[in-house]
């Protein structure tokens, strides 16, 4: 996998809607990209074990891990589009806050996922 080149993390100061708008987009593509990995390690592995405790590992973790930060992704992008669909009366300005915060998250979630993806092509030891 190649390395992604770091990501400057965004600023209030440099809050401006093209800026969280482009980013966001760049961030939703990153975890459907990491997502897609994740799911093609686990698929790779063949019968996923019915004992959550099992010892399957794909490189240096276990697919336990990779199962449970996959449930995570899909969970998480649930979360952040319905509290974005969600009915309120929020200003514009707010709602372009929210956005902007559900960024941060993607990108610490986007971080995560790289980390593990890393740690299942490093050979098991």
């Amino acid at each position: 996998m190649k390395k992604q080149p770091s990501k400057k993390v965004l600023s209030i100061n440099e809050l401006s809607p093209d800026k969280v708008l482009a980013r966001w987009l760049a961030e939703v593509s990153t975890l459907q990209q990491q997502y897609s990995l994740l799911n093609n390690y686990i698929a790779g592995t063949g019968e996923l074990p019915q004992d959550p405790s099992a010892a399957g590992y794909v490189g240096q973790c276990t697919l336990r891990q990779l199962m449970s930060l996959c449930e995570r992704l899909h969970s998480e992008l649930a979360d952040l589009l319905q509290d974005m669909k969600e009915p309120d009366q929020l200003s514009a300005q707010q709602k372009f806050n929210k956005l902007a915060m559900h960024t941060l998250q993607l990108e610490e979630l986007n971080q995560h996922t790289q980390l593990m993806l890393h740690l299942a092509e490093l050979p098991a030891s």
